[in-house]
């Protein structure tokens, strides 16, 4: 246990990251642990797309759908539209 802890940076399967977010969640309240802290076990892009690129994705769905684009009703379901959303919606530093 002590060995995977020293050498896996952070969780990298969307499917393990999601079964250990309310594990780790529950952990960091009961140390009085925030937000940040599960976004460093998530890694910054992972707990961005699930606490906002997931919702832009559905609210794009949502228009593409009323313009009558059938396929978008799958968008927030794609992660990599999902991931897209959520890196070109984070801020950028200007030189």
């Amino acid at each position: 246990m002590d060995l995977v802890i020293a050498i896996v940076e952070k969780v990298r399967s969307p499917f393990l990251a999601k079964v250990l977010e309310p594990i780790i969640k529950r952990l960091l309240d009961a140390m009085g642990g925030t937000q940040k802290g599960v976004e460093a076990v998530l890694g910054r892009v992972a707990y961005l797309m699930r606490e906002k690129g997931r919702s832009l994705a559905q609210q794009l769905s949502r228009i593409a759908q009323s313009w009558g684009n059938r396929a978008a009703a799958k968008w927030p379901e794609e992660n990599g539209f999902v991931q897209y959303l959520t890196i070109m919606s984070l801020p950028r530093n200007k030189p």
